[in-house]
């Protein structure tokens, strides 16, 4: 069976002359199924590299996205328990324990809302924009980027009063603001100035325009390149991921993210977002 399997046989007929023939012709394929089954392996083979590299991007994606609550989580229960520990617990203190204890529970609630973000992104949902504050989202951001953090930051808000409701999904543009804002005070750790502007700006007609702005180095030219691509980074243990995600939120949301140019030093990052509708039909 394995001769018979290598080998075709091909037979046909022919007339020359009032007299009839059989031709028969035999070919050797066992070059070409050899041929072919190393073609069918490679593609196996290459086809199992890529799931895993899809795999693999994936898990950074997730173990990325999931330290920003978790880390608040862990931050949140050890000032609980600092000040559950006090040797004389008042009301007061009991009361500031709690509220700890709930923002905790709120960033569990956090983690399980970006894991359900990753699984709609996956199974390619619409994302669930609806109208917010961006005021609101701004400072949320802060606080969650600056939970924990051993920095001495100044924070200098500059938003537009004009620009206050913004169409998205609250929780996913908070994780781009707390990227960037992070990524700009990790940028300042050896700064002697470490100052950090949160700008808001009309944008294109129906957009409005953020800007985290910090006074850290300038981003190398040949990172800025390619920064918005996975796996891409200044940061000496970073996965570079951060602003791939951050890039592939923006848009879904309907905006879109740029480096932008900062005439004094630092790096500044600005996305756009729409606005919602009852601030488009009043510009």
């Amino acid at each position: 069976m394995a001769a018979l399997s290598r080998w075709r046989l091909c037979l046909g007929e022919a007339v020359e002359q009032q007299k009839r023939f059989i031709v028969c012709f035999v070919r050797d394929l066992t070059r070409r199924l050899g041929t072919a089954q190393r073609l069918e392996q490679l593609q196996a083979e290459l086809l199992h590299v890529s799931r895993l590299n899809s795999v693999g991007q994936m898990a950074a994606a997730i173990a990325h996205e999931l330290n920003q609550p978790l880390s608040a989580i862990s931050n949140y229960v050890n000032v609980a328990r600092r000040t559950l520990g006090s040797k004389k617990i008042t009301s007061a203190l009991a009361t500031k324990a709690g509220d700890i204890l709930d923002r905790a529970a709120n960033q569990t609630l956090r983690a399980g809302k970006i894991l359900r973000n990753i699984r709609d992104y996956v199974e390619k949902r619409e994302v669930e924009r609806r109208p917010e504050q961006l005021e609101k989202i701004i400072t949320e951001s802060l606080a969650l980027a600056f939970v924990g953090a051993d920095t001495n930051v100044k924070v200098i808000l500059q938003l537009d009063p004009r620009l206050t409701c913004v169409m998205v999904d609250r929780i996913q543009i908070e994780q781009v603001l707390v990227n960037l804002i992070r990524n700009s005070g990790e940028a300042m750790a050896l700064s002697s100035v470490r100052e950090l502007f949160l700008t808001t700006t009309p944008g294109a007609l129906g957009f409005v325009d953020i800007t985290v702005q910090d006074t850290g180095p300038s981003m190398p030219d040949k990172i800025s390149a390619c920064l918005f691509q996975p796996f891409v980074t200044t940061k000496p243990a970073g996965m570079g991921i951060g602003l791939a995600i951050c890039r592939s939120i923006v848009e879904d949301n309907g905006g879109r993210i740029w480096l932008s140019q900062n005439n004094s030093g630092g790096t500044a990052f600005c996305f756009s977002l729409p606005v919602a509708e009852p601030l488009a039909a009043a510009a």
